[in-house]
């Protein structure tokens, strides 16, 4: 009956309104904006208010959910601001950046203002169905009372989207989640491996203008996507300890139905970083998705955006190919999908640093309303993590220095970054964790962090002594590995380093040398302008944060400053691979060392792109190599001790482990007599190991061929492909409830 009464609805709905509809949405074959975020609009509050009816949606309700607050409740504000980016990209980046930065204040201010007023519970589906439509609706009505209405041709959309460039090109995600489960369920990575090879080949099919160059952003965000999505898919659970963190906070609000302040039991400062404990939950209830899958799917939908924004940035130096090209080479990076695709704080801190970015080369948006958004964006990295905004911190003076002397002096438009934006941050970076930290807990970076960190800075890189930590780049640098894809993984990102080097030079040399008074008449090269000095400053500030690292400073390590480094230094490591090529070129009329430099580039980036996804290493030489978990069978069969310790590490609980340790909570007691084998010892034979590294090192440790009991004391009493409970009968008091 339920059924029946819906598809009715519908029906007569959709029959009875089809001309009225066109007439809305249509006029001259132009779309009205109005009425298709009017629409939007009623179809969030529809999707959601026929579930509480008991009308089953299925998947069209998360898609429609995820979709309005992910990028029209943010536009929604942008439009009300009176902010219009001149470009799509920059119009949805900035909405999805509006809408992240609305939901997580939203999230925590209910959070601390409802429950003395009687809802005890305001993250919960219901309040926060009511606070968010509230909220676009009264965007919805200001929008309309002070825009004009744009409109936009139907042809053009059409001719974009519905042609077989870009639908091939949107496929590429869905292959991933398809290969994805083929692993888990089957075993079988023939599809994974396919996607790889295709996202390769799209990459070179739109360098070499095969496809056409306004589907670039579009190609390095389903790219991206795919890269993301079919490593989070592609496990049973979570992987990297996820559920031990950010799983269990964003759990934990759910459940009690409030983000609350300072929690004793949290004593790190993840409890106040609303990416982990607001935003996930939110979306989770509102799109009615299982918090799990909220982390596999649309976590990592968010943080694809991330390359997409660098990718316009970079065009400040680069033309779109090139531009292109630079943004595959930090996705192509083992960490981006095998680690960020997962860590949510970072990722959501270096999504918003993208779209600071991405406004700070906005060379039309005015000042004030830049500010503004810069603000919003500044706040949404101190709120995803703690790092990345303490480095972001240290990058602050070196940009706000750089710029006095660069930029204003020379009579440019001032920069974006400047004293009073700085200031603005530091303060809202010291009270946002004194104040969201139990104890002023946020305080001890201030007190304890910051000493020892210049303390080492001076001891190691001034004094020329040894500091009191070691260095894990270096150490990585310098390691020696047996196999063939880390160890060339390991030249090719020294050789990427040096080139980006190279390539900051090149830029950044003539605007130096025309600060000098008695050079600065005849310059070789071009003097930048304050929007590029801009963006190196920051480039100098995040890179030099990583360079750090080679040196034994603690805190500070290669997993946190590489990622926002590469997004950085990407289009200079192009640049210092073709700008020299060219000039050689020039000076000698050879046309063909300047194609040269370009085919170089394009090899290089393809290279590391095949040898960080596991394409070498899977296909060809079946070794170790970062993409591990698509090897799964082959690692569980006949993998090495590193590879097997490797894959334990991202597969760390798996779902036998999940399972078989809710059966000891409800059945066995006392739990204390009985023996739990893990799946990283029943699948991966990892019994007693000493030694072992999950790095293919030389020296290798070892491992005992079998549990660390007598078996003839044990009863087996559980048993999955996965995990094993024994329960010792020679233990007196040991039962099986």
């Amino acid at each position: 009956m339920r059924q029946y009464l819906y598809r009715n609805i519908v029906y007569r709905f959709l029959s009875s309104n089809l001309t009225f509809l066109s007439e809305v949405y249509l006029r001259d074959g132009q779309i009205k904006e109005n009425a298709v975020l009017a629409t939007l609009t009623l179809l969030f509050i529809g999707s959601i208010s026929l579930e509480a009816a008991n009308l089953e949606l299925s998947l069209l309700r998360p898609v429609i959910v995820v979709l309005y607050i992910t990028l029209v409740l943010g536009y929604l504000f942008l439009r009300v601001l009176q902010i219009d980016p001149q470009s799509v990209v920059r119009t949805v980046c900035y909405s999805l950046g509006m809408s992240a930065s609305i939901l997580m204040i939203l999230g925590a201010g209910m959070s601390l203002y409802l429950p003395p007023i009687g809802i005890s519970r305001p993250v919960a589906e219901m309040p926060l169905f009511f606070a968010v439509s509230m909220v676009a609706i009264v965007l919805f009505a200001f929008h309309i009372m002070i825009n004009n209405q744009k409109q936009i041709a139907v042809e053009k959309v059409q001719s974009y989207f519905w042609r077989p460039s870009t639908l091939g090109v949107l496929t590429l995600p869905f292959l991933a989640i398809l290969g994805a489960r083929m692993v888990t369920r089957f075993g079988d990575n023939i599809l994974l491996l396919f996607l790889l090879m295709m996202t390769a080949i799209v990459m070179l099919l739109a360098y070499w203008n095969y496809i056409p160059s306004n589907l670039f952003p579009l190609i390095v965000w389903s790219a991206a996507l795919a890269l993301l999505l079919h490593n989070t898919v592609l496990t049973h659970w979570l992987a990297w300890d996820v559920r031990h963190a950010e799983f269990r906070l964003a759990g934990n609000v759910i459940e009690n139905g409030f983000w609350e302040l300072g929690v004793a039991e949290y004593k790190t400062k993840k409890q106040a970083m609303l990416r982990i404990t607001v935003l996930h939950s939110i979306y989770a209830l509102l799109a009615d998705v299982d918090l799990m899958w909220e982390f596999k799917t649309i976590s990592p939908l968010l943080f694809s955006a991330t390359p997409v924004a660098f990718y316009k940035s970079y065009q400040i130096f680069v033309d779109k190919k090139d531009a292109m090209l630079a943004a595959f080479l930090p996705i192509s990076l083992f960490s981006f999908f095998t680690v960020l695709s997962w860590n949510s704080r970072t990722s959501g801190a270096l999504l918003f640093l993208s779209l600071l970015v991405l406004l700070i080369t906005d060379r039309y948006l005015e000042w004030r309303k830049q500010i503004l958004l810069a603000i919003v964006f500044m706040f949404g990295i101190l709120i995803s993590h703690y790092a990345v905004a303490y480095m972001t911190l240290f990058a602050l003076p070196l940009v706000v220095v750089g710029g006095w002397l660069f930029g204003s002096l020379r009579g440019h438009s001032r920069m974006l970054t400047g004293p009073l934006l700085a200031i603005i941050y530091a303060v809202l970076l010291v009270a946002w964790y004194t104040y969201a930290i139990e104890d002023a807990g946020g305080t001890t970076f201030f007190v304890t962090f910051l000493p020892s960190f210049f303390i080492d800075v001076w001891t190691q890189y001034i004094l020329g002594e040894t500091a009191s930590a070691g260095s894990t780049t270096l150490n990585y640098a310098t390691k020696g590995y047996t196999s063939y894809t880390i160890r060339t993984l390991q030249s090719l990102n020294i050789g990427i380093g040096a080139v980006a080097g190279l390539g900051y030079a090149i830029l950044f040399l003539p605007t130096v040398l025309s600060r000098i008074p008695f050079l600065n008449k005849d310059i070789p090269g071009n003097v930048l302008d304050t929007v590029q000095i801009e963006y190196l400053l920051y480039t100098a500030g995040f890179t030099g944060l990583f360079v750090a690292t080679f040196g034994p400073i603690s805190k500070l390590s290669t997993a946190r400053t590489l990622p926002p480094a590469m997004f950085f230094f990407a289009p200079l490591f192009i640049l210092g691979v073709t700008r020299p090529m060219v000039v050689a070129g020039n000076y000698i009329n050879v046309d063909l060392i300047k194609q040269l430099g370009t085919r170089t580039a394009v090899a290089i980036v393809l290279v590391y792109f095949v040898l960080n996804t596991g394409l070498f290493g899977s296909i060809v030489a079946q070794e170790h190599h970062p993409n591990i978990l698509i090897d799964k069978e082959r690692v569980i069969e006949s993998g090495s001790l590193s590879e097997r310790k490797y894959f334990a590490s991202m597969y760390v609980h798996s779902i036998f482990d999940i399972r078989s340790e809710e059966w000891m909570n409800n059945h066995a007691r006392p739990p204390d007599r009985y023996e739990r084998l893990h799946s990283s010892r029943v699948l991966l034979g990892l019994y007693d190991c000493e030694g072992v590294s999950r790095e293919p090192v030389v020296n290798q440790g070892t491992c005992a061929n079998g549990p660390p009991f007598e078996e003839n004391n044990m009863d087996k009493i559980y048993a999955s492909e996965g995990s094993i409970i024994y329960m010792n009968r020679t233990v007196s008091g040991a039962t099986d409830e």
